[in-house]
């Protein structure tokens, strides 16, 4: 089921598993000729709408999550000479386009703002992340990136709302 999906064909374009073989394009749509009901049960949740939306003032969705080379807060890979090199401190991602709009390029130092807070990330341009949205990550505690997220939560899981964060950029 895994054979198919390396790396190198994840960083072209996402892969949905099964793909059993290399030139396999990936199954789009599960469980087309019916679900096997006797090996699982779903249970369909209600759809809740974040607390917060994007709005004029604060027009970014930005994301928060991880980096494959750190660890939960990085507090030991970040120790790791080699794990260090490849992310030494935390940057913003930023659409191409979203880019050119306000002004900035990779390297550049923004400020990520909302009402609840700012953050100064140096910007990295890469053109997987979609217009509108915003990527960092939370391994540095030199960043408090969770000072930006809001009050709103999962009802089930008591979650915060750690991907939908409406913020807006400045040029620093």
């Amino acid at each position: 089921a895994w054979k198919g999906i390396s790396y190198h064909r994840l960083k072209e374009k996402g892969i949905h598993w099964p793909c059993p073989e290399k030139k396999h394009p990936g199954t789009q749509l599960l469980f087309t000729t019916g679900f096997p009901r006797k090996k699982i049960r779903l249970a369909l949740s209600k759809y809740l709408p974040p607390e917060e939306e994007p709005d004029k003032e604060h027009p970014f969705i930005l994301i928060t999550g991880k980096r494959l080379s750190h660890f939960r807060c990085g507090g030991k890979t970040r120790r790791v000479e080699k794990l260090k090199n490849l992310y030494p401190y935390p940057v913003i991602e930023v659409n191409p386009v979203d880019a050119e709009k306000l002004g900035i390029s990779t390297g550049s130092l923004v400020k990520v703002k909302n009402l609840r807070g700012e953050v100064k990330l140096k910007v990295h341009v890469n053109k997987r992340i979609p217009q509108g949205y915003l990527f960092t990550d939370y391994h540095f505690d030199e960043i408090p990136i969770n000072i930006l997220v809001g009050n709103g939560a999962d009802e089930f899981t008591e979650t915060p709302e750690y991907k939908v964060v409406p913020v807006r950029v400045e040029k620093v």
